[in-house]
């Protein structure tokens, strides 16, 4: 699979969801992380 398949994918309705999805994820792991080393 080279780059522009790859775009290709990301700009089509499943990608942007599967891209939403990973990044609300990563951004809700570094949140929790963030909380766990506060306290």
């Amino acid at each position: 699979m080279n780059n522009d398949q790859l775009w290709n994918y990301l700009l089509t309705p499943s990608g942007i969801i599967v891209s939403m999805i990973i990044t609300f994820g990563l951004v809700g792991i570094y949140a929790y992380l963030m909380r766990q080393f506060k306290d």
